[in-house]
């Protein structure tokens, strides 16, 4: 056999062998199975998830059997649950080989409402700023211990449940905001209403509480969450009563010449 001959031979026995390599690699890897695992949700009848929702999150996600798990890239499956079931966070989508898809959720959690313009109903709004419901004037009641108003003024929505609202901006201080609130009260819906104002670079937050009315005025938003936490602890004695000031009390918090933070009552 000549060199030439010994060359295509063994050159026809390697594709073939890739070849069948590949095969059985298609086979192998090719989705079969996709399951669902509640990594945390609320207790009992607080959940807002709703019944069989792993069979509704397996149905929302449209997974595709049958594709290769190699090259499967699940966005498009979490968009599609993400907005058919609103309290969903899907956390990870895992592969696990040779043929399995596992996704991990969670229950989201309400903690803003947003008036519409027309002041006509709510959005409900997580922390991440998902719409989770849309919510009727006469049925705000159920909502208002659990989150505070955000201004509409500083968030002008037209989304519709399921939707992200897109204002990272204001996403990120209003997650600071509440940071300093709940560092200190555990409890984000001792706040009425939380209106943020920018004048050219400079950034002031108004936070009216529920007790006795009180306006929390803060300055700058540098240490944000810090400056929130020190004028909603001028509230509150150490064991968490809260003090008696008077109706309408105004708390200034803001940075001294050093750079401290003071509050001024």
């Amino acid at each position: 056999m000549t060199k030439r001959k010994k060359f295509w031979l063994t050159f026809s026995i390697i594709c073939t062998c890739i070849v069948c390599v590949l095969v059985i690699f298609s086979l192998a890897f090719r989705l079969k199975t996709v399951d669902v695992e509640i990594r945390a949700r609320a207790v009992g009848s607080q959940s807002k998830l709703p019944d069989g929702i792993i069979n509704k999150v397996l149905a929302s996600g449209e997974f595709k059997t049958g594709k290769n798990i190699l090259f499967y890239n699940t966005a498009d499956n979490v968009k599609k649950i993400e907005k058919a079931n609103p309290y969903v966070k899907v956390e990870q989508v895992i592969k696990y080989f040779p043929n399995k898809l596992r996704v991990y959720i969670s229950e989201r959690t309400m903690k803003y409402r947003v008036q519409d313009t027309q002041e006509e109903f709510w959005y409900i709004l997580d922390e991440d700023f998902k719409v989770l419901e849309i919510v009727n004037f006469d049925n705000i009641s159920d909502y208002v211990d659990k989150t505070f108003e955000i201004s509409n003024k500083n968030l002008n929505i037209s989304s519709k449940v399921g939707d992200f609202v897109d204002n990272n901006q204001i996403k990120v201080l209003a997650m600071q905001i509440a940071e300093g609130i709940y560092g200190r009260t555990k409890d984000i819906g001792k706040v009425s209403l939380v209106e943020m104002n920018f004048s050219g670079e400079t950034f002031s937050a108004e936070i009216r509480m529920k007790y006795r009315n009180v306006l929390i005025k803060v300055i700058g938003n540098d240490d944000l969450a810090i400056k929130v936490f020190r004028a909603v602890s001028a509230i509150y004695d150490d064991q968490m009563q809260e003090i008696d000031i008077a109706e309408g009390t105004v708390i200034t918090v803001k940075k001294d010449f050093n750079g401290e933070i003071v509050v001024i009552k």
